[in-house]
């Protein structure tokens, strides 16, 4: 697991270096902390799901490191189909 964190860790830096930025990884996961996702249900059974509105920061670093925007579908289900339930 600590592998891995390093690897991400040197990808970021990495992108981040190539599109000359100044921020760290640090200041990149900040940001994306920032990032919300939620759900809701309506009393007639409705599911409705959104994503915080991306700023301008959160907009720029995703195109640094070369990564799509993400939009409310791409986080509606964990990839795989896996669950959390249970956790």
């Amino acid at each position: 697991m600590c592998f891995l964190a390093l690897v991400l860790h040197r990808v970021l830096r990495m992108r981040l270096k190539a599109s000359q930025r100044q921020e760290s990884p640090a200041t990149l996961l900040a940001q994306l902390r920032r990032i919300h996702h939620q759900t809701a249900q309506t009393p007639e059974g409705h599911v409705l799901r959104g994503l915080t509105e991306l700023g301008a920061p959160q907009k720029d670093l995703f195109a640094a490191v070369g990564l799509p925007l993400p939009t409310p579908a791409d986080v509606a289900a964990p990839p795989g189909g896996l669950s959390t339930a249970g956790l």
